[in-house]
């Protein structure tokens, strides 16, 4: 299933489910009167399904956690394609994996993960805006369910045991730091994340910078297209950062963007002859990946994995926003070199907190970034247009 089905179904399968749920669940709350005090035991169980991103913004915590009990079982709840980011991580001893590619294999491998989790002593939800993982995690009957609340995300209320308060202007690490807080864990440094990060891809120490070489992370998931730069633009990317000293180009991402690499290099090609461009997508896994950016000096790219990983690493970091404001995604206190290019319009940023883009596609945040001041602070919100704008091959 594409990311909007998925969406599609956690919104009206999950609202459903809440519906049944929660008075039940209250009701058994207020008769059972468990023990709901927050200790660690053999094993604590965790929930991301969609993100790589958000799970590396989670990594100081996820790492806190592993140092601070060592003994216990780390159980992660998650889908194949956010696994391998998962695994860069260190922290994780089981996968429960739930196989969202098919409605068939989505219920069977849900059920398989649920009877393994049922009953766990405690359950964190670290999805957000999720109905189902609240519906999923409420039926686990683990003892402590700790969950996120938005303002308009009341109905966690009396199906969590514990909520943490999300407020999404602010940083998103901010609230999964508080989960560490919670249980008195201290979290990890910037360096201890990258050493943990460098040891998890089992590479033989850290490769060595390439001081002509740039990482480019140009693509993103299927959550937020709108994050996308096109050829045009990163071609003005280039005038504007591009360096005697560079040389080298690589370009990072997965099989689905290649072509949209092949499209970028193809513009750059003519403008910059005498530089050298590699599209790596689909060639190179995960892992791989990580050591070519640790033998890189710098990251060229939008809000992604990438360049949470990049942040992690401690490249020189050059990085476009539009939908997102950087705010909410950056660690103000890592000594991370970056330039950021943000622009708040009307609209943004908007990803995060509505279903659908309000500009339909047409990214206009992305757009004002390369605009004359003057005309990029008349762009305001219009209506939905009727084709969505394809952001690369335009």
């Amino acid at each position: 299933m594409d990311v909007r089905t998925q969406r599609l179904v956690d919104n009206y399968v999950g609202r459903m489910g809440i519906a049944l749920l929660r008075p039940v669940t209250m009701l058994l709350g207020a008769l059972l009167r468990r023990d709901h005090r927050l200790t660690i035991e053999k094993e604590i169980v965790w929930v991301k399904m969609l993100g790589g991103g958000s799970l590396l913004l989670a990594m100081p915590a996820l790492l806190g956690f592993r140092r601070a009990h060592p003994t216990v079982r780390m159980v992660l709840i998650t889908t194949p394609a956010v696994k391998p980011f998962a695994d860069l991580t260190g922290v994780f001893d089981e996968y429960r994996l739930i196989d969202n590619r098919g409605v068939g294999v989505l219920l069977w491998t849900a059920l398989v993960a649920w009877i393994k989790t049922l009953r766990a002593g405690c359950i964190i939800d670290l999805e957000v805006h999720s109905r189902l993982t609240t519906v999923f995690t409420t039926l686990t009957m683990a003892r402590n369910r700790v969950s996120f609340w938005l303002e308009d995300i009341f109905w966690r209320k009396g199906l969590a045991s514990h909520l943490i308060f999300f407020n999404r202007s602010s940083g998103s690490f901010h609230f999964y730091d508080r989960i560490a807080d919670l249980f008195e864990v201290p979290i990890a440094s910037r360096a201890e994340c990258h050493e943990a990060l460098m040891r998890a891809k089992a590479s033989t120490g850290d490769p060595t910078p390439t001081p002509s070489q740039v990482a480019i992370g140009f693509a993103c998931s299927e959550l937020g297209r709108e994050r996308m730069l096109t050829p045009d633009q990163w071609v003005k990317v280039f005038r504007t950062h591009a360096r005697p000293s560079h040389r080298r180009f690589v370009f990072l991402g997965g099989p689905g963007d290649r072509a949209d690499g092949d499209a970028i290099i193809a513009a750059l090609h003519p403008v910059f002859p005498h530089l050298e461009f590699e599209n790596y997508c689909g060639r190179l896994a995960l892992r791989e990946s990580v050591r070519e950016l640790a033998s890189s000096a710098e990251f060229w790219g939008i809000d992604s994995s990438l360049m949470h990983l990049a942040r992690i690493i401690g490249l020189r970091c050059v990085s476009y926003w539009g939908p997102t404001d950087p705010a909410t995604r950056l660690r103000t206190d890592w000594d991370v070199v970056e330039t950021t290019h943000y622009r708040k319009i009307a609209c943004s940023p908007c990803v995060h907190t509505s279903e659908e883009p309000p500009c339909g596609g047409d990214n206009r945040c992305i757009t004002a970034l390369f605009e004359p001041a003057s005309i990029a602070s008349d762009w305001t919100p219009i209506a939905y247009p009727r084709r969505r704008k394809h952001l690369v091959n335009s």
